[in-house]
């Protein structure tokens, strides 16, 4: 997973859905504890996930790697664009198929990324 964050652009504070990047967190360090919190979307898959189980089940299951074991919590929309309200935070160990991998980064067809994560 390290070779991951180091592939990540620097000095942001992303988080996951599902194993695929949503965004990063807005703030000086990651959250960790309830409240509404302003993010970044990446256009792409991961967002895309996020927004589809909140619609079905208004709410979504995510995490951070800032901490290790990584930090998960539950996303829920909020009126304003660009925020999420943010509960449930545990410390706990990934499921495999939840890892993150390069492949799914909105970023992934960066040859010199790839490279670099692999190397």
């Amino acid at each position: 997973m390290s070779d991951i964050l180091s592939s990540l652009p620097p000095n942001r504070l992303h988080f996951f859905c599902q194993g695929i990047e949503v965004g990063y967190f807005i703030h000086e360090s990651y959250p960790a504890s309830d409240g509404v919190y302003e993010y970044m979307a990446y256009r792409g898959p991961g967002h895309m996930q996020m927004a589809l189980r909140c619609d079905e089940d208004g709410e979504a299951p995510c995490y951070h790697l800032g901490t290790d074991p990584p930090t998960h919590f539950v996303a829920r929309p909020t009126e304003e664009s660009g925020e999420l309200a943010l509960s449930d935070f545990t410390l706990s160990p990934l499921p495999e198929h939840f890892k993150p991998r390069i492949d799914d980064l909105p970023f992934a067809d960066d040859i010199e990324l790839k490279e670099a994560a692999s190397g």
